[in-house]
């Protein structure tokens, strides 16, 4: 409705409508005469994410692929030396959506925690799928209230003041997890990640340097479209992760103490799929070949989409 409001306004166009706003009548009569349009739940886009468009995602990809053919153009023809890593949120406290209940009940609960509380989870994988261990952030300044030993063994774990990563962990992860588990992988290897600042420091390009890691920052605001994980992995465990934790909340309550081992089953459920590699086709990352990305997934220009139906209709096309 504030869609066509704005497109009239645009034209120049006075209807019989207060403000231009079309009526629930319009509404209803509109969805009769197009049956194939339908209401949806639509996905969450970050304002930077939905100006992104066709023309500077194509640039990005001429600029990777320069770059890393100025380096060694045998890599994009390897998928066992191209990785991703990305960080994402884990929170304690998950929505599971509706439940059953009796008509009539006034109060329907669902036990789960209490606390808001993020665990940061930093994941890498390779486009043929190879995982290497993942890495938590806890947020505070020392370990309360649980053992090291309790976290499951395939993990690195650390912490920061708020709970997110920083330049000195992002080196510590390279150091520690990521070269000695692609130490078997030719070298160089690429490594994507996003432009945060945390990735971007001289002590983790100097490491790269000297250990043949090509590390590469996808564009900004871009993630939705070019980095595998965000496009066909994050989804996946997060689901994984709702469902483990509603399995553990029947039993005892989700904390910070127990976080590694429940996040632990949601993430060897999902990497043991073939999630990655299709991720990485889906990001045209490998094989390299942008005219096969989702451009569903921009947003369509709609501020020059209404100034050109308004120019068309002030000359009377």
């Amino acid at each position: 409705m504030l869609t066509v409001q704005s497109m009239l306004n645009a034209r120049g166009q006075t209807t019989k409508w207060p403000a231009n706003m079309p009526s629930e009548k319009w509404y209803r009569l509109f969805k009769k005469r197009h049956p194939g349009v339908v209401l949806c739940t639509p996905q969450k886009l970050g304002k930077q994410k939905a100006l992104v468009r066709k023309s500077s995602i194509m640039k990005c990809f001429a600029d990777f692929q320069a770059t890393v053919t100025d380096f060694d153009a045998s890599i994009l023809l390897d998928p066992s030396r191209i990785y991703n890593c990305d960080e994402s949120g884990f929170s304690l406290d998950t929505s599971f959506g509706k439940v059953l209940s009796f008509v009539g009940t006034k109060f329907v609960y669902q036990v789960g925690s209490e606390q808001k509380t993020m665990i940061t989870v930093l994941v890498c994988c390779s486009a043929t799928g190879h995982f290497v261990h993942p890495m938590m952030i806890y947020p505070g300044t020392q370990f309360r209230g649980f053992r090291l030993q309790e976290v499951f063994d395939d993990s690195f774990i650390t912490k920061s003041k708020n709970g997110w990563t920083n330049q000195s962990i992002f080196l510590d992860w390279l150091q520690q997890v990521f070269h000695p588990e692609t130490a078997h992988v030719k070298r160089p290897i690429l490594l994507l990640v996003d432009g945060h600042i945390s990735h971007q420091s001289i002590g983790a390009a100097t490491f790269c340097k000297d250990n043949g890691i090509i590390l590469y920052a996808l564009p900004p605001h871009a993630s939705h479209l070019m980095q595998p994980l965000d496009v066909g992995v994050f989804n996946t465990m997060k689901a994984k992760w709702r469902k483990s934790v509603k399995k553990q909340n029947e039993l005892e309550i989700v904390t910070k103490r127990t976080f590694a081992l429940v996040f632990k089953d949601a993430y060897e459920t999902t990497i043991k799929r073939d999630l990655a590699p299709q991720a990485f086709r889906n990001s045209d990352i490998y094989p390299l070949d942008p005219n096969n990305i989702e451009w569903q997934k921009i947003l369509p220009d709609i501020t020059a989409e209404v100034a050109t139906r308004a120019r068309g209709c002030r000359e009377g096309r």
